[in-house]
């Protein structure tokens, strides 16, 4: 099957998703990495650590709309610095869930991502966990997919 064949069959399965497709064991696992991703963003958010102080400085640069919140600082910003700068955070202190076959941590990026699209289009709850379980699973394969271990060790 030719790429954009593969590419074009992911994206309709992506598009045809729903939150009701989720088994319950699924659903309490996605809101554990949730809480566990909001946890090492909060924890990366003090100031005293510089990643937290360098990526805030970055980000008030930049500007942009109040879409979505930047964790731990009482504001918001656009939704592409909101997912910046959260997940930079998300990764800073190194306790964030992640996929240790694939060398993934994949809930880094992917739950501050869900986060501030999810605001910024006024999403409920069930919709932003179903694009946070969508976008774990899609990056989870694709690296399986690329022998991540080999890729690491380059």
């Amino acid at each position: 099957m030719p790429p954009s064949a593969v590419s074009q069959r992911l994206a309709e399965r992506i598009a045809a998703f729903r939150y009701q497709d989720l088994p319950a064991d699924l659903i309490a696992g996605a809101k554990l990495y949730l809480l566990d991703t909001l946890g090492a963003m909060l924890v990366a958010a003090a100031p005293r650590y510089p990643a937290s102080r360098i990526i805030m400085r970055f980000v008030n640069g930049l500007g942009g709309v109040a879409e979505s919140s930047l964790v731990g600082q009482g504001r918001k910003t656009s939704c592409v610095n909101a997912a910046l700068a959260n997940g930079t955070l998300g990764y800073y202190c190194d306790v964030e869930p992640h996929h240790v076959g694939a060398i993934l941590h994949g809930p880094a990026v992917i739950v501050p991502t869900s986060l501030a699209v999810g605001e910024k289009q006024r999403a409920d709850g069930k919709r932003v966990l179903a694009s946070m379980v969508l976008g774990i699973e899609v990056a989870s394969r694709v690296s399986d997919a690329f022998d991540p271990v080999a890729l690491y060790n380059r």
